[in-house]
């Protein structure tokens, strides 16, 4: 019974999401004839940045959705798990040395040791 509740309420989320991204670009569709009269760049603009917006709105959906469903102990829970053994702390120098980059040991040695790396 679990699993059908989270499907339903996962399935919902992904469904109002599409719902909600097809209508942004119904509307946009609508908006972008009426201002022909702005340049073209400038209305390439206006559509980038409303389906930004859109993208913005459906993440905080699903946020939502996923915090809803984690006030339920049932539901499971989002936890953070250790490193895994043999992981070996490096500097990431691109980033001024000051990142630290945990790479498995074996993953550092092919790509960084043998030269197809950076």
């Amino acid at each position: 019974m679990l699993l059908i509740t989270a499907f339903i309420i996962n399935g919902s989320l992904a469904l109002f999401a599409i719902l909600l991204h097809y209508e942004a670009l119904f509307q946009l569709d609508k908006l972008l004839p009426r201002i022909a009269h702005i340049a073209p760049r400038f209305r390439v603009l206006i559509g980038v940045g409303a389906i930004f917006m859109a993208h913005v709105v459906e993440i905080w959906l699903f946020a939502f959705g996923y915090f809803f469903t984690l006030q339920f102990p049932v539901m499971g829970g989002l936890v953070a798990l250790p490193a895994p053994p043999g992981a070996v702390a490096r500097r990431c120098l691109l980033a001024g040395g000051l990142q630290p980059l945990a790479l498995p040991t074996r993953t550092f040695r092919k790509f960084f040791v043998r030269g197809h790396g950076l």
